[in-house]
Order: structure tokens, then C-alpha cells, then sequence
């Protein structure tokens, strides 16, 4: 069937490129039309939007694109989705699109007009709890008016799609105690964030490192405790001798330094950029173990942190925070990470010390990969599903 898949993002983005596009390389492969709509903040050149297009085209995906309108919040969003509806109505009536994708809410609220005005069905990827997320954050006032807006929304979106994706168990849980009577006659399915393992091999990295070297890999500040990661790094070097950490983000590095000069930790600190089909490789050569420290919170319940599936892929144990979605449940069950209990240097040196413990077992990358496999491997679960939940609304 042909689909419109809406992503409230730019093509440009790392997580588009890893989260959106292979997740439709593997649609379009077994035939479905994919068209992707995406929300672009900045202007593209002609030789850009052309090189974009061509290599989308190879994987069989159409893509169109609008602009991205910030501020001011409320008016900008609506002005987009109005736009959206309107762009995606054309694109719907023009391909005879029979399915629409949405990525997230307010993608969500453009696929239930277009739902309405044209017959199509109507898949509401969840991606996470909007609400929460703005709130746990401190952005909105829990029961504030844009709160109270997006959780009505979100309660029409679930009753108006025929099926729901959620990123994790314990989102699942969640979704199905909220809104039992919208979600009891429709598939609810759970894919994680899924990482390409298609060219990663279980192999030992060539070059043996003289001190432990952990990474980071995604954007700084917001629900990534920078400064406790910093703290970590500090600690972990007075337990552990040497350490080093290597920082890989799209964010502005300045955002890191305050922290560095707080705990110093510049010495073994450095800071760069990977592009996104570099990340596994790289770590793999470079790294021992990768860090993911997260503000726990209701919010993270439904959260699937791409950059712990990146971590496993490379063979490397994940240190992380308990109660962020399904990963400290898996991390635990196969001996793959550990889970920091609280965001204090006690904690941080029991978990500088079990990290040593890991280290030590010579199964361990190879356990790494088999649990990246089992649980993440785009593959082997995040095509399969997603083409299930296609399978059962193509034949609706």
C-alpha cells in the first residue's frame, strides 16, 4: 500500500536518518510506497534537496518536505499542522495513499484530520509521552493548559487510530491503564529504538587500551545529565586510576565545558562529532563502555535511548539510570550494564567498581552484540514488527 509517513523533524537530523529512514528502508522493501513528509528549520540549497531526494529514491522512499516554524509555540505548531494537513491532503488524494504514519503527536493530530478527509487508516506511533516529557521537564505546569490540551489530544489520537506503537513494555503498561477502552480492540505494539547491525561484526577491537575509555553519543543538556555525567567521569577516574571519556554530539560543545571545569575532568575529557552510520564502528575501535546517565521520571517510562542500542551494537556495556523504559530490566537480565541507583558519588563508585568487574569477563563484548541482537537489531525486530502492524492494516 502506499503511505504517508509525517516526522515533525528535519531529514538533516541524526535521529531521523537512524530512527525514521531505516525503519522505511525496510517497508519500502517489501513494497510499500513510502512517502516521507518531514519539517525542515532551516533552508535547504537546490544541490542539497537534490542529493537528498536521489538518495532517498535509491531506497525506494519519495520525500517532501515543509518548512519548520518555531515561535511563537502554540501559533507556529498550529500554523504547521494546518500546513500539513493541507500538503498531505494533496499528497493523499495525488498517490492514493491508504495508510498514515505519524511520528509522534503533533504528526498525530495532521494524520487524524487526513484520516477523516480521506478514508486512510490512521497509525499513531507514540514515540513517547509528550505531556509528561514537557512537564517532567519543567517546560509546562502539570494540569497547565497546554498540558491539559496535549493529554486530550493525545486520548482522541489513541481512540481514532486503528493501530498504536510505544517504544517500550512499560509503556505499554502505561498507555493500556490510561486509555483501556480506546486501545482494547486495536494492535498495540511495542518496537524499540533499533540500531542497523547488518554490517557489525562480533569481533574483539584490534588495539588493546592502557585505561578504560568510556563514551557518550548524542546531544548534551536537556534530559541528559550532563554535569552528572561529568561527576561520574570524575569519580570513576579516583576509583578506577584512568579514564578516559570521549563525548560525541551534535550539541555545541560549550554546553559541556561549565561541567568539565567543575569536576576536572579536562584532561580526559575530549569532545567531537560522528556522523550517525560512523557511531558503532567508532566505538567499537575506541571505547570500553558507553554512558547514558538520564533524569529518571514518568516521562522516561516510555523512553528508548537510541544511543544504549548503538552502545551494545559496538560491544560495549551500558552505564545508565534505573527506570528509563525497558533498558535497566535488559542491562540486568544479561549481564550486559550497569544501573546506577542515584545520582551521588557512593553510587557512582559501586558502579565504577561493577563496571571493573565487567571488564574483566572476555565474553562480554560478544554478550554485548548478542543482546543488541535479541532486543534492538533493526533486522531481525524493528522491520518485522513494524511490517506486522502494515500486514494487519493493509488488510483491514
Amino acid at each position: 500500500m502506499t503511505v504517508l509517513y509525517i516526522c515533525y523533524q528535519s531529514i538533516r537530523e541524526p535521529l531521523t536518518r537512524t530512527q525514521v529512514v531505516a525503519y522505511l528502508e525496510g517497508l519500502s522493501a517489501v513494497g510499500h510506497g513510502i512517502i516521507l513528509l518531514t519539517f525542515e528549520r532551516e533552508p535547504i540549497s537546490p544541490e542539497s534537496e537534490a542529493q537528498i531526494r536521489t538518495d532517498l529514491a535509491l531506497l525506494r522512499i519519495e520525500w517532501r518536505w515543509l518548512r519548520y516554524h518555531k515561535r511563537p509555540t502554540l501559533p507556529a505548531t498550529a500554523f504547521d499542522t494546518a500546513a500539513g494537513i493541507v500538503f498531505g491532503f494533496w499528497l493523499s488524494r495525488s498517490r492514493n495513499v491508504r495508510l498514515i504514519h505519524a511520528r509522534s503527536h503533533v504528526p498525530g493530530v495532521m494524520a487524524l484530520a487526513l484520516a477523516f478527509l480521506t478514508g486512510a487508516s490512521f497509525l499513531f506511533d507514540v514515540r513517547g509521552l509528550l505531556a509528561e516529557e514537557y512537564a517532567d521537564s519543567q517546560v509546562w505546569r502539570a494540569g497547565g493548559f497546554l498540558f491539559t490540551l496535549v493529554k486530550k489530544a493525545e486520548r482522541r489520537l489513541m481512540k481514532a487510530a486503528d493501530a498504536v506503537i510505544v517504544l517500550t513494555g512499560r509503556g505499554r503498561h502505561l498507555l493500556q491503564q490510561w486509555y483501556a477502552s480506546e486501545l482494547s480492540s486495536k494492535p498495540l505494539a511495542v518496537i524499540p529504538c533499533c540500531v542497523d547491525l547488518r554490517r557489525i561484526h562480533d569481533r574483539q577491537p584490534e588495539d588493546p587500551r592502557s585505561a578504560i575509555t568510556i563514551a557518550y553519543v548524542g546531544k548534551l543538556g536537556g534530559w541528559y545529565a550532563t554535569g552528572e555525567m561529568m561527576r561520574f567521569i570524575r569519580v570513576a577516574d579516583d576509583v578506577l586510576s584512568a579514564v578516559r571519556f570521549h563525548i560525541w554530539t551534535q550539541s555545541d560543545p560549550e554546553l559541556a565545558k561549565p561541567y568539565i571545569a567543575r569536576e576536572r575532568t579536562a584532561a580526559n575529557t575530549t569532545i567531537g562529532r560522528l556522523a550517525p552510520e560512523e557511531v558503532v564502528p567508532h566505538l567499537r575501535r575506541t571505547c570500553d563502555a558507553g554512558l547514558a546517565l538520564i533524569k529518571p521520571s514518568l516521562s522516561k517510562s516510555a523512553s528508548s535511548p537510541t544511543k544504549a542500542a548503538e552502545y551494545l551494537a559496538a560491544g560495549l556495556p551500558v552505564i545508565t539510570t534505573r527506570g528509563i523504559g525497558d533498558l535497566d530490566e535488559i542491562i540486568c537480565a544479561e549481564g550486559v550494564g550497569v544501573a546506577v541507583t542515584e545520582f551521588t558519588d557512593d553510587a557512582y563508585r559501586e558502579a565504577a567498581r561493577q563496571l571493573v568487574a565487567l571488564l574483566a569477563d572476555k565474553t562480554l563484548r560478544t554478550r554485548c552484540v548478542a543482546a543488541a541482537r535479541r532486543y534492538f537489531d533493526l533486522e531481525r525486530i524493528g522491520w518485522p514488527r513494524y511490517r506486522a502492524v502494515y500486514e494487519q492494516l493493509a488488510d483491514a
